[in-house]
């Protein structure tokens, strides 16, 4: 499971890179790599960017923490992640150094990106989306190597902190949120709510968000960061919720569902009669039995759709599924290595380009020092490119747009195999939840049998 969190960089480049390279924290920078810049020129790499593209933006980059829980990753590991995180989030058209920190109890990455790309000389958007979006590649890729991911989060982010504390069992907030859920329905007001949290053991600070502190704890949390349902009019709202449904009877005329049994001769689940699901008139619970009835009827015809007729076949093909997403993500990583290849190779043959008449007239002016200091920053660009290039045997003359139509064709290549891999997600997702609604019945059943044989005793 990895945390990811981002944030724009305004001031100086050099600064934040020169913190997360730290030698003490990267194992003397083993654990530094760097796509489209070197270590030695990234500040100026990216400025160089910025003004091809007539950027003057108070945002310089794009800093991105992704940490680890502890003990689940190796620096080996966690970098390489890093690195195939950084590449698809910025689709390797953005300058990137990235620095795994292996200094603290939790492995963590540091990720910073030029705000500008360098092949459409746009600039980042860095907006909800983009966190959402950066999270959602972090999961999947930390699921692909096999690395834990939190299942459909709900309500506003928490920090590995609370992570780590919760897993633990000890997390504040959880116990907090445990809390209200059973304070309220045995008040009849917002102030007779917080007088049985101070029962509780809680200190109370009102203000414009009201918030709660355990004896044991260092620092007050808002229950507003409990999500939605937590702030205090939301609170509000269920005391009074609560305190109007209480007394009600049961509805008079029942309602009827369709629904799914065990059946122990074909070992899976069938179509059965009209079951009679004897509900309260609480909207809510109401509402949940027919969601339940349509996920479970849901399952049944994803089973017949896909001929299961036992668990151990949907266990196998559950098995196929994964397998495929396993190779596909592999392909995919394959083509964005070749991807991120090409693009850095268009890169540095632009630079080349670009500044070929500031070459040209220093090598006629006879490497003249004047000449070299008066434009030290296109020259150096250029070495540095040439460099590259030399090293991949590619000439600085090359046409770049031979390469850009090999990055074309594979980025064709790994749209189609994206699109595969989100099929085979859904598959699974919707394999997933039928094996966990098997289960339910399975279990459900057997305490049932159970509960018959001991009545029968």
């Amino acid at each position: 499971m990895a945390v990811t969190k981002m944030h724009p960089i305004r001031r100086t480049v050099g600064k934040a890179v020169d913190y997360i390279t730290d030698k003490d924290k990267t194992d003397g920078e083993i654990y530094v790599s760097t796509y489209g810049c070197t270590r030695e020129t990234v500040e100026d790499d990216f400025d160089y960017t910025r003004r091809k593209a007539s950027y003057h933006g108070a945002i310089l980059a794009q800093h991105i923490i992704q940490s680890f829980a502890e003990g689940e990753v190796t620096p080996e590991q966690a970098h390489k992640i890093g690195i195939e995180l950084a590449g698809r989030f910025t689709d390797h058209k953005h300058e990137y150094i990235i620095a795994t920190h292996i200094d603290k109890g939790h492995i963590h990455n540091h990720i910073i990106f030029n705000h500008v790309d360098f092949k459409y000389h746009t600039r980042f958007r860095g907006n909800i989306r983009a966190v959402k979006d950066l999270r959602r590649m972090s999961d999947e890729i930390c699921d692909a190597h096999g690395l834990s991911v939190i299942k459909d989060p709900k309500g506003p982010g928490r920090s590995f902190y609370e992570w780590q504390m919760a897993k633990k069992g000890i997390s504040y907030k959880k116990r907090l949120k445990n809390n209200i859920d059973t304070v309220i329905p045995l008040v009849d007001s917002y102030d007779g709510f917080l007088a049985k949290m101070k029962d509780l053991g809680y200190e109370i600070k009102q203000g414009k968000y009201d918030s709660f502190r355990m004896h044991e704890q260092e620092r007050f949390t808002r229950s507003k960061t409990l999500g939605e349902d937590y702030t205090k009019e939301a609170i509000e709202r269920r005391i009074k919720l609560a305190k109007e449904q209480q007394g009600i009877s049961e509805v008079t005329h029942p309602t009827y569902f369709r629904v799914w049994k065990y059946d122990q001769n074909l070992g899976l689940i069938e179509n059965t009669h009209s079951y009679l699901i004897f509900v309260s008139s609480n909207y809510q619970r109401r509402m949940a039995a027919i969601t339940d009835a349509k996920k479970i009827a849901a399952t049944y015809n994803l089973l017949r759709e896909k001929n299961i007729d036992s668990v151990d076949k949907l266990n196998e093909i559950m098995t196929c599924v994964k397998s495929e997403m396993k190779e596909t993500h592999k392909q995919i990583r394959e083509i964005d290595g070749k991807i991120a290849a090409v693009n850095e190779t268009i890169k540095y043959l632009d630079r080349t380009h670009s500044n070929k008449k500031t070459r040209d007239n220093y090598i006629k002016s006879g490497k003249s020092s004047t000449f070299y200091e008066s434009h030290r920053a296109d020259l150096m660009i250029y070495e540095s490119a040439a460099s590259f290039l030399k090293r991949n045997s590619i000439s600085p003359n090359a046409d770049p747009d031979t390469f850009r139509d090999q990055a074309a064709t594979l980025e064709e290549q790994r749209n189609v195999l994206y699109s595969d891999l989100q099929a085979l997600q859904k598959e699974h997702r919707n394999l997933d939840m039928a094996k966990q609604n098997v289960d339910i019945i399975l279990n459900d059943t057997h305490d049932k049998s159970t509960v018959k044989n001991r009545e029968r005793e």
